[in-house]
């Protein structure tokens, strides 16, 4: 059987603005770590997060509650027992490799969000940016075409 953490104030990682980080916490209800068990070779990050700016295209996005996943495959060679591990000399490189990757994940998703907040600002005009770039249409396809 694995192990779930709730995590319930996400660090700020390293080399990530902190306005970003401030302006994203508020809306993330929920964040839990699934960590693998003798058979399992992958950990899971689950995060919920409220106050999504812009629209998903099927029904199960419809609302602005998002449910995110992400996924961390264990290397081979890595040591993968989370009972009893007391972090000793090469005991715990998979544990740090996966908090590595879940906090520049976690830096990836506050840039995200900013820019998704740009955009729907874009969207519905409220934004500078209107008058240098052209929004094709086009539905499910949305890019940008400068003038």
């Amino acid at each position: 059987m694995g192990l779930a953490v709730r995590l319930s104030n996400l660090p700020l990682p390293k080399d990530c603005d902190p306005a970003l980080v401030s302006s994203l916490q508020p809306s993330v209800l929920d964040c839990v770590l699934r960590l693998p068990d003798e058979s399992q070779r992958t950990c899971l990050l689950e995060m919920i997060m409220d106050n999504c700016p812009l629209e998903g295209v099927s029904a199960k996005e419809k609302g602005p509650t998002r449910h995110v996943f992400f996924e961390y495959r264990i290397q081979e060679g890595e040591r993968t027992s989370v009972v009893g591990d007391k972090g000793g000399d090469g005991e715990s490189d998979w544990a740090e490799s996966v908090v590595t990757k879940m906090l520049n994940d976690w830096c990836s998703v506050c840039k995200l969000y900013r820019h998704a907040v740009e955009l729907d600002a874009y969207l519905k005009g409220k934004s500078p940016l209107a008058y240098s770039f052209h929004v094709d249409p086009r539905p499910l396809v949305r890019s940008f075409v400068p003038f």
